[in-house]
């Protein structure tokens, strides 16, 4: 898997930059990562309501998508902690239900789900439990 544009990413307006390129073209001069299309956006018409029924907020989902490089960055520097905490506990295997061990167990996980998806399946650089 190819790596992402690093970040940190900005946006301005619908748009999301990466870091300054000295090939880019954009007046800024920055790389182009995304452009978040405006208004309304077509779900599925057979559902329930049809498509005015389903609108998202573009504005929102810029600046989401203006945090994920350093989201991905925090949520692997805090597997890397968790992971480790567990490793010095004792490890997964000596873990009780309902104990604040099981729960950061559970926080690895959703980490390693979300750096998983946002990575493609590759987690490089980053726990002890993901490929490389």
């Amino acid at each position: 898997m190819s790596k992402h544009t690093p970040g940190p990413w900005i946006r301005s307006g619908h748009f999301i930059f990466g870091p300054k390129h000295a090939e880019s073209r954009h007046p800024n001069g920055r790389v182009l990562v995304a452009k978040v299309v405006e208004g309304s956006h077509r779900a599925d018409p057979q559902l329930d309501g049809g498509a005015d029924r389903f609108g998202f907020d573009s504005e929102a989902n810029a600046s989401l998508i203006a945090g994920a490089a350093e989201l991905l960055e925090a949520c692997q520097a805090s597997l890397l902690q968790v992971e480790s905490y567990i490793e010095d506990a004792g490890g997964r295997q000596s873990v009780e239900e309902g104990t604040i061990l099981s729960e950061m167990i559970d926080l690895c996980d959703q980490l390693t789900a979300a750096i998983t998806k946002a990575t493609n399946g590759c987690r490089t650089d980053t726990g002890k439990g993901g490929q490389q």
